[in-house]
């Protein structure tokens, strides 16, 4: 819920967020570092702090695989006819279009 209404998440605070995930070309892999889904806003911070102008971002949602029961693929195709599929709520992950300054 936190996510979807763009607040907080439960744990990965602001200053996690900025630290270096890579190191020497390489991904820091450690135990205590917990990777998190980050906010809208929070990406728009950091694709602005590494140079670029967000453009836009939006939400994707995802299609009907042929094997899915028939009333999933019906319930999938009215929430895209009525719009909500790429909205937030419904979206299985967001986008940013950006242009480097």
């Amino acid at each position: 819920m936190r996510v979807l209404l763009d607040r907080h998440s439960l744990w990965g605070t602001e200053e996690f967020a900025c630290s270096p995930k890579i190191l020497d070309s390489e991904i820091i892999d450690k135990g205590d570092i917990h990777y998190r889904e980050y906010r809208t806003n929070e990406l728009r911070k950091f694709m602005t702090l590494a140079g670029f102008q967000v453009d836009f971002c939006g939400y994707v949602g995802s299609g009907s695989p042929s094997h899915e029961p028939a009333y999933k693929r019906l319930a999938k195709r009215l929430l895209r006819l009525a719009g909500l599929a790429n909205s937030r709520l419904l979206a299985n992950t967001n986008y940013i279009i950006a242009t480097k300054r």
